[in-house]
């Protein structure tokens, strides 16, 4: 696959089925040609991107997501940013009740670009998830200190950093999808309570390593490998 960083951010990888829904033709072509793109849903995907530029919109997809998405599918929600200026009802913390997590698994949040940001949801199998407030609700708390954590919403946002990582090692990435929403927060808050760049450096090389290597938060120490 061609480098291309945002699509590093977004997680695609060689040879996944892609769905793009409502989306400017431009963006039809961020794909390369071994991933194949429909932006018509006709069976099941790896990965989803649909632009919903307000709460309908989002509504009116829905159902196509919960269907078109495979298990182990990421699925991305493009809404405007607030810094856009475009009046909207959907925003990073209104409007997601079409959404719900007895059904999807908020995972992260991204720039797409000076226009768009996007959430990442993966489909949240048949556990429920207990103590977990649902992106629909707006909270009345302040934001976490960590301006990375939404603790109310239950989302991270990848630091700058971290997501170049993960764009390089794709085990890293996806063992990290898969923790806790806990366990990904003690991630990120080791990053970035780093005091000095040389050790917050060493800590994101490090969160790439232990993931790799399948440990659960960074505090467990990683197997010395072989050089």
């Amino acid at each position: 696959m061609a480098e291309n960083p945002l699509l590093k951010k977004l997680r695609l990888k060689a040879n996944q089925k892609v769905l793009l829904l409502n989306a400017e033709h431009a963006w039809e072509t961020l794909f390369p040609l071994e991933n194949p793109v429909d932006t018509q849903a006709n069976g099941k995907y790896d990965f989803i991107l649909v632009f919903a530029p307000d709460k309908a919109t989002l509504e009116q997809f829905a159902p196509i997501l919960q269907q078109g998405a495979t298990a182990e599918a990421i699925v991305w929600v493009a809404y405007y940013k607030g810094s856009s200026k475009i009046q909207t009802d959907l925003t990073r913390d209104k409007g997601w009740e079409s959404m719900p997590e007895t059904i999807w698994q908020p995972l992260s949040l991204i720039s797409l670009d000076e226009k768009w940001s996007a959430f990442s949801f993966r489909l949240a199998g048949d556990k429920p998830v207990k103590g977990r407030r649902s992106l629909r609700e707006t909270p009345s708390e302040p934001m976490a200190a960590n301006p990375f954590i939404d603790s109310v919403k239950r989302v991270i946002t990848l630091p700058e950093d971290l997501a170049e990582a993960f764009a390089q090692n794709e085990t890293a990435a996806g063992n990290y999808e898969k923790l806790s929403f806990t366990n990904r927060k003690e991630y990120v808050v080791w990053v970035t309570e780093a005091k000095r760049p040389e050790t917050r450096q060493t800590r994101v090389q490090e969160t790439v390593k232990k993931l790799e290597q399948g440990l659960k938060n960074p505090r467990e120490k990683a197997l010395l490998t072989a050089s």
